[in-house]
Order: structure tokens, then sequence, then C-alpha cells
């Protein structure tokens, strides 16, 4: 007997180790905590590197988001291999290898070994340069949660036997990253000391991680068979533990798929109409991360009535004004329909968690359900749908994931939801139009069947897709989607005639007379009359042929604009924008003005290195994604690139027509800081007999000389004027506070008086 109890002493059930100390805790929150912030850092920061790469295109960052969600998914798979070490020691050693590895690519910097970038298949490109990148030391370091969460599991503290608290803490660290980046780091701190900053980080919370392993290292625990053995004291964990099923692996995956993918959706839609720079990347991704916090605090359970109430309100609410007239109410419904969506995946997915022996499993399922979701927005939608039809999947497939609310007024329910198919089946037949009561009549559908929402979700999606098939009025004669953006080409018929339309987005990019007497007449923001078209003539020499730079090349009117004699030099990103401009069926600017033209592909501020020093007259920046303007085409280092190409006399001419930012006050700063001259013009909206709106409407532009004395020799009239002294300092490359474009008085505010239509056609 005595010889049986010594033996059963010996076992790992019978004398479990003494706890960690009590500085286990702080520790390990501090190195979880510090880890978070340093790899939710990483992401606005490197995006912030590469996005002028790709031409300031809102995709870049979506793209980004993607490549850190799979760089999180092989994290948390190193974290769950390293369980399946039986030592501490040797998990410890393994994963200090693996860090110290990860920092032979700091600093960060872009990497150049796959060359330029390739505008053919740039998302390909751009994982590439990410992975090469920054790659490595994301992954470790993305291995701390689940990795620390589960040591702190060994250390027979109290509250060891549920460490998903510590997710929490994981989970504040990364809100803190993301909104330190915006307000206090790229404010402050120039992007090259950024890198270099973070390659400091990344040391620091190295050692931490350390000396949190180096606490359950020194505390010796046997783990049998395999399975992390937690100690007899706490009943609820044992070796014993269940596998999962692959039902709720899929539920697992599912319940992290959707609200990555409902993250991408409502970015892409925010940064397309406005720009794509940190400050509006952070909060999406910011109140995401909130909802993880929420969920998987402690005692926390699915989501309540009031929280199922607010997420079919939030849903309602999408279909029945699925685009606002108002942009800050348009972003905040968004905003808000993704924050309580997300919660009620995510509590439901806290509320499925596995025992703790299971965690390194479920966080890799968990990860992965993030990669696929943001994986089939950002990558999989723009080559399958040709229309933003994955953020009405994603919305629907919400209301599949929460569970079913008891509600009174079923007849009612049952009453509204018989109607709304009815009402659709009317609109798809072309018996009824899509108007607002309707869309009211289908919110309410959705809203009361919250007992059924399997029901509901259909009527999400069909309205909300029927709603962007019938945004604009007129023929639609081709849609196209690419990594650049969304595109449109609709034939508006007009008392006077037939005119072709190109949309990016909400944005007109382009406008064409059809008939052949006025297919070479520039319309739109480059029609006679215009702020855009003024400066460009104004600045081409009249006395020999003029050689112009246009980038972006939209609709292709610009070669209009330009004479006989001149030649035309567009840059174009985005070789589907190349195939529309130059495709008869839909545009024929390029064949109606011929001029000596080349269209060259790429980024406009990198092609320009291309051209010789003192070679072009005038230079035009006119790239758009939808109404948002790539920044980094109008930063001080952008614009000394376009004087270099210019001769002396020549001209800058920016177009910075925007509904929402005050750009014209930035392109001033620019030049002032430069020591170049500038004037500001908006031109009024010229309004014909007929009342076409599109022909000539209000241009907003900025022309920059290097002397004042090059600037009067252009000629522009008196409405051109002499650039206000503006306080704060300009945008560079290391530094572009959007922010204050939305906060600030813009030079340029829209003007009511019209101009006269008596100005003769242009020349040829």
């Amino acid at each position: 007997m005595t010889d049986a109890n010594a033996g059963a002493s010996n076992t790992p059930h019978a004398s479990p180790s003494p706890p960690a100390p009590a500085l286990a805790l702080p520790l390990f929150a501090v190195a979880l905590f510090s880890s978070a912030t340093l790899i939710f850092t990483l992401q606005p920061l490197f995006a912030r590197m590469v996005t002028p790469l790709l031409g300031g295109s809102p995709a870049v960052w979506n793209t980004s988001m993607v490549f850190f969600q799979a760089a999180l998914l092989v994290g948390y798979f190193h974290a769950h291999v390293l369980q399946r070490l039986r030592s501490p020691a040797a998990q410890l050693a393994v994963h200090a290898v693996a860090l110290a590895a990860a920092a032979l690519v700091l600093p960060l910097a872009p990497s150049t070994l796959l060359g330029a970038p390739n505008v053919q298949q740039p998302a390909l490109w751009l994982l590439g340069v990410l992975t090469l990148s920054v790659g490595a030391p994301y992954m470790v370091a993305s291995a701390t949660a689940p990795l620390l969460q589960a040591w702190y599991a060994r250390s027979g503290r109290p509250d060891a036997h549920d460490p998903y608290f510590l997710y929490g803490a994981s989970n504040l660290g990364s809100l803190l990253g993301l909104l330190a980046y915006p307000v206090l780091v790229e404010p402050l701190v120039g992007l090259s000391n950024q890198g270099i900053g973070w390659s400091w980080g990344y040391g620091v919370v190295a050692c931490l991680v350390l000396a949190s392993g180096a606490l359950i290292v020194r505390r010796p625990v046997v783990v049998p068979d395999a399975q992390v053995m937690l100690g007899v004291e706490q009943p609820r964990v044992t070796s014993e533990a269940p596998g999962a099923t692959w039902r709720q692996r899929l539920f697992w995956m599912a319940a992290a798929a959707v609200p990555s993918s409902l993250l991408i959706g409502v970015t892409q839609h925010i940064l397309t109409d406005i720009a794509s720079a940190p400050f509006l990347w952070v909060p999406p991704l910011a109140l995401y991360l909130l909802t993880f916090v929420v969920a998987f605090r402690k005692g926390a359970g699915e989501a309540g009535p009031t929280m199922l109430s607010l997420h079919a309100g939030a849903v309602a609410l999408l279909v029945v004004l699925p685009k606002s007239p108002s942009i800050v109410l348009d972003v905040c419904l968004r905003l808000a329909a993704l924050f309580v969506a997300a919660l009620v995946c995510h509590a439901a997915l806290a509320a499925a968690r596995p025992h703790p022996s299971r965690l390194t499993e479920f966080y890799n399922y968990m990860a992965l359900g993030g990669v696929i979701g943001g994986a089939a927005t950002a990558l999989l939608a723009p080559v399958v749908f040709d229309r933003i039809a994955e953020f009405p999947l994603a919305i629907a497939a919400t209301l599949l994931l929460r569970a079913a609310q008891e509600v009174e007024w079923k007849m009612a329910a049952d009453t509204f939801l018989i109607g709304a198919a009815a009402v659709l089946v009317a609109v798809l037949t072309g018996w009824l139009p899509l108007e607002a009561p309707l869309l009211g009549f289908l919110a309410l559908a959705v809203y009361l069947n919250r007992a059924r929402p399997w029901l509901a979700a259909p009527v999400v999606v069909v309205s909300m897709l029927l709603v962007d098939a019938r945004s604009v009025s007129g023929e639609l004669i081709l849609r196209e989607r690419t990594f650049f953006g969304a595109y449109r080409v609709i034939a508006v018929q007009r008392p006077d005639g037939l005119a072709h339309m190109l949309l990016h987005g909400s944005t007109i990019h382009g406008v064409q007379w059809r008939d052949s007497a006025r297919a070479s007449r520039p319309l739109s923001y480059y029609a006679q009359g215009g702020a855009v078209y003024d400066a460009v003539r104004a600045a081409l020499p009249a006395d020999r042929p003029g050689h112009a730079a246009l980038i972006g090349l939209g609709s292709g009117a610009m070669a209009c604009v330009l004479r006989q004699q001149d030649r035309a030099t567009f840059i174009e990103i985005d070789p589907a924008v190349v195939a529309i401009a130059r495709d008869p069926r839909y545009f024929t600017y390029l064949e109606a003005c011929p001029r000596r033209t080349e269209v060259r592909l790429g980024d406009g501020r990198l092609e320009m290195q291309r051209f010789e020093p003192g070679s072009l007259d005038v230079v035009l920046g006119d790239a758009f994604s939808s109404d948002a303007i790539p920044v980094h085409l109008l930063t001080r280092e952008a614009v000394r690139r376009y004087m270099r190409a210019l001769r002396p006399e020549g001209a800058l001419v920016l177009h910075v027509s925007n509904r929402h930012l005050a750009v014209a006050n930035e392109a001033v700063r620019v030049a002032a800081a430069e020591g170049f001259a500038a004037r500001h013009w908006r031109s009024p909206t010229g309004r014909t007999d007929s009342t076409n709106a599109f022909e000539n409407p209000s241009a907003s532009a900025v022309v920059i000389t290097r002397t004042e004395a090059a600037m009067d020799a252009l000629g522009l009239g008196a409405h051109w004027a002499p650039a206000p002294a503006l306080a704060g300092r300009a945008w560079s490359d290391d530094f572009i506070p959007l922010v204050r474009t939305m906060r600030e008085p813009a030079i340029d505010a829209r003007p009511t008086k019209a101009i006269p239509d008596s100005a003769p056609p242009p020349s040829p």
C-alpha cells in the first residue's frame, strides 16, 4: 500500500507543480499587449510605404490586410506546432531562433527583389513584396497571442484554466497600435524613422516574450500524451478533452470569415470615395478588433436581444439607405453595421471556443476563416464579380450566423416577407421601379423577420444588388472590375443626342457625345471654359508644338484639349482604362483628335522619372480613384519630380476637384514650400440651352510654375487667384495629415455664378 502510494505520488496527476510566481500575469499581459501593438502598427506603417508604388489604389490596403491575415495564420500555426513539443524549454528555444531569424530583414523597407511594380498582376506583385519585406517578423510576432496563452495555461495560476481572457489584452494592444498610428506616429515621425522605430520595438517585444517563456521553463511540467496538463486543482481541465468535430471547425471558420469579408468591403467603400490613407484605414479595423475585445471578455456569452435587434436594424438601414447622399452619414452607417454585425458573429465564435487544450487549434481555424473571408473579398471578388456583390453577400451571411430572435407580431412578419418577395419579383420583371418607399418596405421585412434570419438574408442580397444595378439612369453597356476599381460605361440619352459616360465608383471620369460632329468636343471637367482646359491651353507654347504629360487617361478627352501639332503622353496605371478609352464602342476621343499620342502603363509618379529633364511644356496631374486623389502624387517630392521634367517656362497643372477634401489647399502649400508660384481657380458650371450639366461641370485646378514671371507669361485671366499663405507644414512623403483636408475651409469653395456659354468650339 505504501509502495503504491509512493508510486502514485510520482505521477503527474498526484503531485502538480507549484504555480508560477505572481509576476507571471502582468508579464504575460504586457508581452501580449506590446506584441499586438507592434504588429498592428506595422499594418498601416508598411501599407503607407507600398501604397504609392501602385498608384495609391485603395486595393493596396485591402490586399495588405489579406496578407497580414495570412501571415497571422502562419504565426498561429507556428504556435500550434510548438505545442507539440513536450518540453517547454524546447518550445522556447525554437521560438527564440525564429525571432532572431526574422530580425534579419529589419529595418523595414519595401523589397526591391521583384523589380518595378507590375500593373498587369498588381495583387501578386504586392503580395510578393509584402512577403519578402515583412512576412517573417510579422509571422513570428503574431504567434505571441496563442503561444503565450498556451504557456500561461501551464502556469498553475488560479486563472490558468481559461487563458482566453488574455486575448482581450492582445486585442486592446491591437487597438492602441492602430489608433496611435494616424493620431501620433504618422503626424510626428517621418516614414523612414517609423521603420527604424518599429525595428527597435520588435527587439523589445522579443525580450518580453522570451522572459515570459522563461517563467514556464523554470517550472517543471509534465505533459502526458502530448496534451496540456493543468493540474488536479482545476477539475474543468483534463488531458482527455474531446477533439473538435468538423462541424465545429467549419463554424469557427465561418464565424471568422464573414466579419473579415465585411471589414474589407466596408473599408473599400470608404476609401474609394474619399482617399486611401491611414486615418481612413484605421476606423473599420479598430471597430473590428474592438468586437474581439468585447466578445472574448471574461463572462461574455452570445449576443443578447438588444445586440441582435441592433444588428437587424443596421442591416435594414443598409437596405433602405444603400447610398446616402451625405458622405458622413454613409460612412457612419457602414461602420455601425460593421461593428454590430462583427460583434454578433464574434460573440457566437467566443461562445463556441473549446477547452484550453484545443486553444491553438481554435485560433488556427479562426485565423484560417479570417484569411478566407478577406481573400474572397479583396482578391477573388474583383475577378469573379463585375460589380460590388461581395458586400451584400457578407451582410446577408451575418444574418445566417446569428441566433434566431423571438419577436411578436409574427403575422406582420409573414405579411411583410410575402410582400417583399412580391416586390422583388415585380422589380425584376420591370413592373415596378425600385423607389425609396419600396426599399422601406423591404427593410421592414428584414427587421421584422429577426426570428427567421435565413429568410431575411435573400431579401437583403437581391434588394441591394438591384439598387446597384439601377443606380445610374441610362443603358449600361459595360461593367469592368480590376484591382484598381470598378468601372461602368453608361449610354445616356439627352434631348440633343446620345452620350457615353465613364464612371469609376460613384464619380464620372469622362463623357463624350456619340455623334461625329461633336465627338471631338471635350466634355465634363475638360470642357472649354473650365479650369483644367484653361490652364493646359495657356501652358502650351504659342510658337511651336508642345509636349504634355497627362497623368490619368480616363476616356481620353484631354487629347482633344491639346492642339493638332502637340504631342501627348498619357500615363495610366490600369490597363482596363486604356482598353476602354481605345475601344470605339465606348469612346473615340483618341481617334477623333489624332495627336502624336503615347500611352504608358504605370504609376504617374514613377513614370515621370523616364522623361528627360526640361523636356515637357505642361504636366497635368489628373489621377483619381472614384473621387479620391492618390495623395502620393501631391507631395513635395512628387512636385519636384514633375518640375524637373518641365522646361523653365513650363507649368504644372493639378486637377484637384473633390467633393469631400480641401485638396487645393495642400497643392498651394506644397508650391509655397518649394518656392514656386501658384494660382488657383474653381470654374463654375457652364450650362447650355439644353442644360446638360455634364457638359461643363464645376472644376478646380491649381497651376504651379517656377517663378512669378513664368506664371505671368501664361496669360491666365484675373479669375485665377494668387495662392494664399496657409499655415501648416506642406505634404511630403514622410508627412501627409489627410485629416486636415476634411476640417479646413477650402480655398476653392464652389462658386454659384455660371459663366456664359459663348466661347467658340476648340480649334483643332
